[in-house]
Parts: C-alpha cells; sequence; structure tokens
C-alpha cells in the first residue's frame, strides 16, 4: 500500500494503492471492485466459459460466518461474494440497485422495493423480513462495521418486499448507506449466516468452499465454477502463502506502509474514498481568522502535491466531498 504521511497540507481526497496479486502465471487476474473474480488471461478460452481449474482465497477459519460482526480482513474481502447489499455506492457515487429494485427518500420515510423473485442459497425466499432482521441486527450490535451507517435510521418495518425506514432527519443520499449484507433470518442463530450471493459457503474442517450459485439474482457472471479457502489465522504468512501459489489473491488494505510484494506477483490499484485533510488551530492568531483560513487555503496547489507527494494516486478537492460525486455541479472549481 502506499505510505500515507502523517503531515497533510491540505484537504485531498487519496485513491490508496491497494494490492492485490495472482501467482499462478495461468490465471492473470483483473480486479475493478474491492473484491472480485480473476478473468481468464488473454490466450483463455471465450468469458463465458467456465475456469474449471484450481483457484484459491485466503480467509480464517472462525466457527460460523456472520458479515454483520467484524472479522478479519480477508473474511471481509470474501463477504461481497456471499452476501448482496440492498444498493452501494457506484463510482460517482450514485447508488447502484443490488437487491433493491428502487430506494426513494421523502422527508423521514425511506421506501426500499426489493427486486422480486429473489432466494437465498438454500432455496429459501427473500423477503422484507429478511431486510428488516438483517438491518436491526446492525442496529443493536454497536460493533457491527456497519452500525455507524445505519445511526439516522430509528425504526425499520416491511411487508412483503417493500421496507419502510424511518429517519431521524431527512437524507436524500440515504441509499448509500444501505451496502449492509444481507442474511436469512435467523440463520446466524447456530450456524453460518445464509446469503444469496454469487456463491454458497461450505467448511470442510479448518478449510471451506464456495461454489457457484446458479440462483443468484444477477445470473451466472463469474467464470469461477468454486473457489477453494485456505485457512491461514496468520495474516504475516500470507504474502508467502501467495509466493508458493498456495492461494492466488491477496487484497491488502494495511494504510500503514508500502504495499507487501511477493516474487512472481502482479499488484494494481483500488480507489477508496479515504479523506486526507489538515486541522488548523484556530485558537492561533491568524488562523482564527477565517479570511486568513481562505487564503491559506486558496494558495495551496493541490494538484502539485497530489503529483509529488501521492505519485497521483489522489483526488485534489477544495471541500471534504470526493470531486467524483455525482450531485457536485460539473466544472464548478472544486478541485
Amino acid at each position: 500500500m502506499l505510505f500515507i504521511k502523517k503531515t497533510i497540507a491540505c484537504v485531498l481526497l487519496s485513491a490508496l494503492v491497494v494490492s492485490f496479486t495472482g501467482c499462478d502465471k495461468k490465471t492473470q487476474v483483473a480486479v475493478t471492485t474491492t473484491v472480485s473474480t480473476p478473468q481468464k488471461s488473454s490466450s483463455s478460452a471465450a468469458s463465458d466459459t467456465v475456469f474449471d481449474g484450481s483457484f484459491s482465497l485466503p480467509y480464517t477459519s472462525v466457527p460460523f460466518f456472520n458479515p454483520l460482526l467484524p472479522a478479519s480482513s480477508q473474511n471481509e474481502a470474501l463477504w461481497p461474494l456471499i452476501y448482496d447489499c440492498l444498493c452501494e455506492p457506484g463510482t460517482n457515487y450514485s447508488p447502484v440497485m443490488r437487491l433493491a429494485a428502487s430506494v426513494t427518500s421523502s422527508g423521514t420515510t425511506a421506501t426500499v422495493n426489493l427486486k422480486s423473485g429473489l432466494v437465498f442459497t438454500d432455496g429459501s425466499s427473500l423477503t422484507g423480513q429478511d431486510v428488516v432482521y438483517s438491518l436491526n441486527f446492525v442496529k443493536t450490535h454497536v460493533g457491527s462495521p456497519y452500525n455507524a451507517a445505519l445511526s439516522n435510521i430509528t425504526s425499520i418495518t416491511a411487508q412483503g418486499l417493500t421496507v419502510t425506514l424511518t429517519l431521524k432527519s431527512p437524507d436524500p443520499l440515504i441509499a448509500n448507506m444501505l451496502n449492509v449484507p444481507i442474511i436469512k433470518k435467523n440463520s446466524d442463530i447456530q450456524g453460518d449466516a445464509i446469503g444469496s450471493g454469487r456463491y454458497s459457503y461450505t467448511k470442510n474442517g479448518v478449510n471451506a468452499t464456495l461454489s457457484i450459485n446458479t440462483k443468484w439474482y444477477n445470473g451466472k457472471s463469474s467464470t469461477l465454477s468454486q473457489i477453494s479457502l485456505v485457512n491461514i489465522p496468520d495474516s504475516n504468512s500470507i504474502m508467502s502463502s501467495l509466493a508458493i501459489g498456495e492461494i492466488n489473491y491477496v487484497y491488502s488494505d494495511s494504510g500503514g506502509g508500502p504495499a507487501p510484494t511477493a516474487v512472481n506477483t502482479e499488484t494494481a490499484s483500488v480507489n477508496l474514498n479515504r479523506l486526507l485533510y489538515i486541522g488548523i488551530n484556530t485558537t492561533k492568531q491568524h488562523l482564527n481568522n477565517a479570511h486568513f483560513r481562505r487564503a491559506l487555503s486558496l494558495s495551496i496547489d493541490r494538484k502539485q502535491l497530489v503529483s509529488q507527494t501521492y505519485s497521483n494516486r489522489a483526488a485534489p478537492s477544495a471541500l471534504p466531498f470526493n470531486p467524483s460525486l455525482s450531485i457536485l455541479p460539473p466544472q464548478s472549481g472544486y478541485v
């Protein structure tokens, strides 16, 4: 990962370097999202042909899978393969519908209409009650990584495929907060939480397997019919496992130093919405003057800082928003 200096001299948004690798020379890795499955190399067959070779990912063996609770970074990288969310932010931070067909917001009420015909990997129907269960689980577990995102929601009800959210205050962008994995109601109580993702999860001793889900709402979009999960509890051993071919892919987001390296591997970057900014002590002379602070801000060449300090792996912005945000006026001078 790109080393991020502690002292920041402007407001900017950084797209940090994230390392992911594939050490099997016969399988080239092409990832466009946080977690993705690799595509065949240019010498492989057509992309709609299922790849039946061996492909392995690292994970941490735990008694039960539950994506709504804290987990290792290796397991978090698997959640989008096993569990679907209602919707999630796109590249310009406009919501992309997943399980939801639509999300509308009016005042302090938001309405989520689910797509019809949704099923979990066990064949049971996915309804609004499963959404209510999943979101309420997050709200009642402060340690959940999604808890803060749902803090503006006071109550959740459902009737059929329609879910109604009551908000503390109006939020026209509430859809971007609904990237919470949806699990089958009560499935987490005595076993692995059941999802509706493109793969189903089966544990075999300390290792496990992801098998393609033919019932997935978005169709069969992966060239990998099966993925092996290799238990690597020691995170320091992951890169060596990658180098010897025990696993084929690693997603790294340490944030504390250079990207890890291994022989016979390839790395690429993934855009992250990380805000890096300067904090100003307004109790100091001159800095307590708003006009002086504006002048200071105007004097900073953000583009040069992005180029020299972050090797152009960042997006400069004069506002605490990603410049790709769709609601910002184009050519507005915010960059």
